[in-house]
């Protein structure tokens, strides 16, 4: 097939600068996914949405506040709303509840080769297939466990406590070790599916200093993972402050939300970059997470005084004094006006999560696909370690949807 797609392609396309236009069953919706991202990007319409913004001034501290009542296409419904509030005598936001509670950060599972190759594109800036690669070295070296696994939890047979003693010298994090050690030892990792091929990608050995270039950095990637695996979860303390403009009854609520570190458990060891998801966003720029930050203190029905309209929030800045700042609490109301943004062309770690919510390749081959559209000049790496189509990858692509 890959003979016929070369001579048909090439006869209708005299610019194609491919000898040869491979067809491969994984390598193939591996370039779609990349073809199917530019497309949304290039038939992207921007649209203007509005939302409530409220601005609570505390103790010297300004918080945004997040509307409960969501974004809106429908500019007149939004400035009805702030009118309605505006013509009220003494507008204000009475403060409904304050919850503050403990909240757990799982420690991650244990490392699969997917994993790895996610968090190498991430946190490390290297390529899938240069990763997989770099791992093996250090697998043959004995620095580290067989590399191509599905698995993302230890056997019992597995001494996890024994692994860790072998990075308890290292300069790095020896000291974390020694003291999670003395704490009882490892900690039992969370979920995970033993698949029954290989155990977790572990360090097999201390590195003593004999790695450089990419094979410390990786090596560096796998033991803080490992370790973090079997270390304590993360403790925040996170608050959330609901507050109500009564004015506006159901569509009149906003949350304040922020959180304080009370023990970084895991967080001390590990990349920050490792850790985290791919998720995609629907081109709505929204504050979702608590930010990090201490709140000023908030009472339950407390009465929170509201300026309402354009440049309020600079007007209560310029109009208080040093010493009202610091006693009194205000708020302003605004109408804000934001844009849907265009998706990003997808990063190598969004590629290899959306091949294996789709079970294109294995654990050992994904990384082989990725590379076979980039020598191949299907698609191309851009700014950000993200992928975009060539010309070639969008005539072939094209080819396909018009053979269906």
């Amino acid at each position: 097939f890959s003979r016929f797609q070369t001579r048909y392609f090439q006869g209708r396309y005299g610019d194609l600068d491919s000898a040869v236009l491979s067809y491969g069953p994984c390598q193939t919706p591996t370039l779609g996914f990349v073809v199917q991202r530019h497309v949304e990007i290039e038939t992207f319409i921007p649209e203007p949405y509005w939302l409530l913004d409220l601005t609570v001034f505390k103790a010297g501290r300004s918080c945004k506040a997040i509307w409960g009542g969501g974004r809106s296409f429908n500019k007149g419904r939004i400035e009805q709303y702030l009118k309605k509030v505006s013509e009220s005598e003494r507008p204000s936001a009475k403060v409904l509840s304050v919850v503050s509670k403990e909240k757990k950060q799982g420690r991650p599972t244990p490392l699969n080769t997917v994993g790895m190759l996610k968090a190498c594109s991430k946190a490390l800036g290297i390529g899938p297939h240069a990763a997989l690669q770099t791992a093996e070295r250090l697998y043959l070296q004995g620095f580290l466990s067989y590399p191509r696994t599905e698995s993302t939890k230890y056997p019992a047979s597995f001494d996890v406590n024994s692994a860790l003693r072998t990075q308890s010298n290292d300069r790095h994090w020896g000291s974390y070790v020694r003291d999670l050690l003395k704490d009882g030892g490892a900690k039992k990792p969370k979920g995970g599916i033993d698949m029954g091929d290989h155990p977790p990608i572990t360090p097999c050995r201390a590195s003593d200093g004999y790695l450089s270039g990419d094979m410390a950095r990786v090596y560096d990637l796998v033991t803080r993972h490992f370790i973090a695996s079997v270390s304590h979860d993360a403790v925040w303390q996170s608050t959330r402050v609901e507050l109500a403009l009564e004015e506006l009854g159901e569509k009149g609520t906003f949350s304040i939300a922020a959180k304080e570190m009370v023990s970084p458990g895991f967080l001390a060891v590990m990349l920050h970059k490792q850790y985290g998801d791919d998720r995609e966003t629907d081109g709505l720029r929204e504050e979702e997470d608590e930010d990090e930050k201490q709140l000023p203190k908030f009472t339950k029905d407390e009465m929170i005084p509201v300026v309402v309209g354009k440049n309020s929030s600079r007007s209560i800045s310029s109009n208080v004094s040093v010493a009202e700042a610091v006693t009194s609490s205000r708020a302003s109301l605004q109408l804000k006006e934001l844009m849907t943004t265009k998706p990003s062309y997808l990063s190598e770690s969004e590629l290899i999560s959306k091949m294996e919510k789709n079970c294109i390749g294995t654990d050992a081959s994904i990384s082989t696909h990725i590379e076979n559209i980039l020598k191949r000049n299907y698609a191309e790496l851009i700014t950000g370690r993200k992928l975009a189509p060539t010309k070639l990858g969008l005539v072939l692509c094209q080819g396909y949807h018009l053979i269906e």
